[in-house]
């Protein structure tokens, strides 16, 4: 019986070893390492919100909006917009055109700019943690970015905290930079690329955080 109850008692203390190992492994995965993003690469934003995830680059449709335009006056503005609007750039989840502001706040200035507006194409979702695979349209828009050139920034909201790890996991394999932050934007969400209190208004192509 002592024979047997210390057999009892190693083989009890081994599993007790082994569930805090396994333990201890999977928090180290949970938890990457953090990096910074690679010198002068810029952020693509993949949305993960309605517990599915949604690549949105904007730079490229962006690009496409703008090309042949540059330094154009106040008067040209809306005639800039309108022509770029025509070319109806989009990609798999979202739609993306120009408009233009002319706002008079309280105190009386008054402010110009030119906005990129996003906005979720109807009946275009994303994938689920059980999509994401080598083969999902998740994985097929990484391919499409140079790791050396970009990082991902997740907007993530309260139920998309499962597919969010799952695409990170994706993301950090094939050697993306990402950092995440709460998603606190409602769509069409929008950028202000341009705005000077001068008479002329410069369109560019890599707009900051999208307003609130």
């Amino acid at each position: 019986m002592d024979i047997l109850s210390c057999l009892v008692g190693v083989m009890l203390f081994l599993v007790i070893y082994t569930v805090l190992e396994l333990g201890n492994a999977a928090f180290q995965l949970e938890m990457p390492g953090l990096r910074s993003p690679p010198p002068g690469s810029r952020p693509v934003i993949v949305v993960a919100a309605g517990g599915t995830v949604r690549v949105m680059d904007v730079e490229p449709p962006l690009r496409g909006l703008l090309a042949g335009f540059g330094t154009v006056s106040f008067a040209e503005a809306p005639e800039l917009v309108r022509r770029a609007n025509e070319r109806g750039l989009s990609d798999d989840f979202f739609g993306y055109s120009l408009s233009y502001s002319d706002r008079v706040s309280a105190i009386g200035a008054r402010s110009r700019a030119i906005e990129l507006s996003v906005a979720e194409r109807p009946g275009a979702t994303g994938e689920d943690a059980r999509q994401l695979d080598a083969g999902s349209r998740f994985a097929a828009a990484l391919g499409r970015l140079d790791p050396r050139e970009s990082w991902l920034r997740f907007a993530v909201d309260g139920e998309s905290l499962d597919v969010f790890r799952r695409a990170r996991t994706i993301a950090l394999e094939r050697g993306f930079t990402t950092g995440w932050e709460p998603l606190a934007q409602e769509f069409p969400l929008r950028y202000t690329l341009s705005g000077m209190a001068t008479g002329e208004l410069v369109p560019t192509t890599s707009p900051p955080k999208p307003e609130r």
